[in-house]
């Protein structure tokens, strides 16, 4: 029953166990778990900065996956996009000494986080999943997010190629972070564009390290048969065959210029 009642209340708390070793007995290793539970997270303030390198910036590592390009809007100067973040840190006030446990998860909203956050963003992420955190023995935690995201990007107007950059920052924080040497960019091996195409991707960060800039250069594709989809032709030829003349409804027509207009339009731009 006490070994029950440990799994109840971890989780009610919304913490699941992540990994243990093998070949371990289950009962002590639920006992485990939850006196990790009871004693790491007892008189944990998760409002307070961790302790860990005061009075020196807390090291944070940024690993970002660029997955996807929802749009390039070259007229509004906006890139939507899809990106995985996985953020580390670490907190020595939720280490223990494994014997079965070797780490735990936890909700975001139960252990102090970075606040990052995208310093060039248009509107508000959206997050895909709810993020929990991996807590290792050691105290590093592990913060995966997946958002979508729209981001400005100084775009030239008749250009094939642009560059684009995603730059995130430390915000609201009377501590300092910095960005540890672990930080790195780089595009999925899944990664797939019917209209772009990445050319060449790096990270650019200031001298304290406080903002990095993920940036993007990517190019439009062609078609087959060679033709541009940046800066386009667009003619009409109408030809009339009196052995095979038809007579074409006036809305009809209309709505055919609108779209070879519109298809004019965004093949210029």
């Amino acid at each position: 029953m006490f070994v029950i009642g440990l799994l109840w209340v971890a989780s009610f708390m919304g913490h699941i166990v992540c990994s243990a070793s093998a070949g371990v007995n289950a009962d002590s290793y639920l006992e485990e778990a939850g006196q990790i539970y009871s004693t790491i997270f007892h008189k944990y303030n998760e409002k307070v900065h961790p302790p860990d390198m005061f009075p020196n910036p807390l090291i944070v590592n940024v690993n970002a996956t660029f997955m996807h390009i929802r749009d390039l809007d070259i007229m509004r100067q906006e890139m939507e996009s899809i990106i995985d973040l996985q953020i580390k840190w670490r907190d020595k006030r939720l280490a223990w000494y494994p014997y079965q446990v070797s780490n735990i998860s936890a909700n975001i909203s139960t252990v102090w986080s970075p606040n990052i956050a995208y310093t060039n963003i248009a509107v508000p992420a959206k997050p895909m999943f709810n993020p929990k955190v991996n807590i290792g023995s050691n105290g590093e935690i592990t913060w995966r997010r997946r958002e979508t995201i729209v981001t400005t990007c100084k775009t030239q107007l008749r250009n094939n190629t642009q560059v684009c950059m995603i730059t995130l920052g430390f915000v609201g924080s009377d501590f300092p972070e910095t960005f540890g040497n672990g930080t790195a960019f780089t595009v999925a091996d899944r990664f797939g564009n019917h209209m772009w195409e990445i050319l060449d991707y790096d990270v650019d960060r200031n001298d304290e390290d406080t903002n990095v800039a993920f940036i993007l250069t990517v190019q439009k594709k062609y078609f087959e048969n060679g033709g541009n989809m940046e800066g386009g032709n667009c003619s009409l030829a109408l030809q009339y065959n009196p052995n095979s003349a038809y007579v074409i409804n006036s809305s009809v027509f209309s709505v055919f210029l609108l779209f070879l207009g519109y298809y004019c339009l965004t093949s210029f731009l």
